[in-house]
């Protein structure tokens, strides 16, 4: 390790008195901060509104309503007139276990 001598040790710390903060052109926050918003905006695209998306669930939570109103208006129907023993005519599955 070297050693340094009392006068090099002042002229290392006499060359740092005239050191200034450096500083950035005018603008330039606003600028690259405008660049970043204008960035973000553009990757979000298409932004839904609030009330458009309450329509469309409310069309959904209609729709799926309606479709299980008439499941259950045709799954009444199918049995009222069929029983277990129909089933198993229609299949032959009464002769199966016969044997």
């Amino acid at each position: 390790m070297k050693k340094y001598t009392v006068s090099e040790v002042e002229e290392i710390l006499n060359s740092i008195d005239g050191i200034q903060p450096a500083e950035a052109p005018l603008y330039t926050y606003s600028k690259i901060r405008n660049r970043l918003e204008a960035r973000n905006t553009m990757a979000t695209g298409f932004q839904l509104k609030p009330i458009l998306v309450i329509a469309m669930l409310l069309c959904c939570i209609i729709i799926n309503i309606w479709m299980l109103s008439q499941q259950k208006h045709i799954v009444n129907k199918d049995n009222s007139n069929s029983s277990i023993a129909d089933f198993s005519a229609e299949y032959g599955l009464h002769d199966s276990y016969t044997n």
